[in-house]
């Protein structure tokens, strides 16, 4: 048992002075970041330029500063996270089971999206496996606007109709005010039991529903979640009833094929593996507008979107 406790005790140790000497080169970091913006500055403030010289040099000056901004904001989360420790990593096997499901609302906002990339998604919708899921499918696309071809967005209407009544999803509309964030605050309102005038809902499957859902989980037009998804969530939010909200990850499956989608993929693993540890810690994640689940209450409580 001593040599046990030795043996943690040195690693502790080596563990700290590795915190202590990242957190001081960050520290150093951050001072060259300031004093570099003050030379630029300076730079550009004395400099004997041409007044289009110093309109692209203003530009340029005025990039660095948000981008070190950013850097900032990036260093001092992973700070509070070497400082702090990493936020603790709950495995499956510290929930439960579910015994019981509670209603949950799957929903996914679109306007005007592409008939074959609705299809993909709702089909994925369908085919997720918790037992009490009421699917919705809230199309905000504004079919009243002027210069439209009315024809042609006669027929992307039907189309949508056809899509929602073939897979059973029911079908959400309303009169715009506001978009992704003003539809899914309508759409609250109509599942407490307040529906605000000029709505219009469809419902499409053949499951009824009993009631308000207990839990609210928000998907863009162009995800596609894996169909266990939504039971290791629910766990969760049912073993820990203050948590008002779980924001997952998301990743591109055409990461390796596409090099748009490889850049924009590592930085969404920068803010979801680093970022998201330090303001987790802090109480200060947010929620990133899609496939994310929300405890139905919490919306209540602070007046929706």
């Amino acid at each position: 048992m001593s040599a046990e406790i030795g043996i943690n005790q040195g690693a502790t140790a080596r563990e700290g002075r590795g915190t202590v000497i990242i957190s001081a080169l960050l520290a150093l970091t951050l001072l060259f970041v300031f004093l570099y913006l003050m030379v630029r500055t300076f730079l550009f403030i004395e400099a004997d330029y041409h007044w289009y010289e110093k309109t692209v040099a203003a530009l340029l000056l005025l990039s660095e500063a948000f981008i070190m901004t950013h850097s900032l904001g990036y260093f001092l989360n992973i700070l509070h996270v070497l400082r702090h420790g990493k936020p603790p990593q709950p495995s499956a096997e510290a929930y439960p089971d579910l015994t019981e499901f509670p209603p949950v609302a799957i929903l996914v906002a679109s306007y005007r999206e592409p008939l074959a990339v609705l299809e993909n998604t709702l089909t994925c919708f369908y085919n997720l496996t918790y037992p009490n899921k009421h699917l919705f499918f809230l199309d905000d696309t504004r079919y009243d606007q002027a210069g439209q071809d009315s024809k042609q967005m006669a027929a992307y209407r039907q189309s949508i109709d056809d899509l929602c009544r073939e897979m059973g999803i029911n079908l959400f509309r309303r009169r715009w005010r506001g978009a992704k964030a003003g539809i899914i605050n309508d759409f609250l309102d109509f599942v407490a039991g307040r529906p605000k005038e000029g709505f219009e809902f469809t419902p499409y499957s053949p499951k009824p529903r009993g009631g308000p859902e207990r839990y609210i989980i928000v998907f863009d037009a162009d995800m596609n979640p894996f169909p266990d998804f939504v039971e290791p969530l629910v766990a969760r939010m049912e073993a820990e009833p203050r948590l008002a909200f779980i924001q997952t990850p998301q990743y591109y499956s055409n990461f390796e094929h596409n090099r748009v989608a490889r850049a924009a993929g590592l930085q969404q693993a920068v803010f979801y593996e680093y970022i998201c540890e330090g303001k987790s810690l802090k109480d200060a994640m947010f929620c990133c507008g899609t496939n994310v689940i929300f405890r139905r209450e919490a919306f209540e409580d602070v007046g929706g979107f």
